[in-house]
């Protein structure tokens, strides 16, 4: 899973997993990308030993958004080059939907562009 987060170190991401209500084996935690000045967040990249625990971690990282501390942190598991040329595809489609049907909720579940009412 690769964690988009302000702050970096091993501490914070397992203050993060608490947050879910998980506490998954960390292999390695790393950030991707070159450090700059005018760039304040980077992804972190984290390894776990299960794959069970990715998934159990990516279907609670809802709870996030009700943190205070994580309400900006996004989580999203591996992918390969193709997959990540076809999500950035959907995400293109994604906002192309939202400005021609700005009256419904917009989200993407399974590879495919939802679409249900605003309530």
């Amino acid at each position: 899973a690769v964690v988009s987060t302000q702050s970096t170190g091993t501490a914070k991401v397992d203050e993060m997993f608490s947050c879910v209500g998980e506490k998954p084996c960390v292999l390695e935690c790393v950030r991707i990308g070159v450090a700059s000045e005018n760039s304040s967040t980077r992804p972190v990249k984290i390894m776990m030993r299960s794959s069970n625990s990715v998934h159990q971690i990516l279907r609670k990282s809802g709870k996030l958004r009700g943190s205070e501390d994580f309400k900006t942190v996004f989580l999203s598991p591996d992918r390969t080059r193709e997959e990540r040329a076809a999500h950035q595809q959907l995400v293109l489609q994604l906002k192309e939907k939202i400005k021609t049907d700005p009256a419904n909720y917009h989200f993407i579940r399974n590879g495919t562009i939802m679409s249900k009412p605003k309530n």
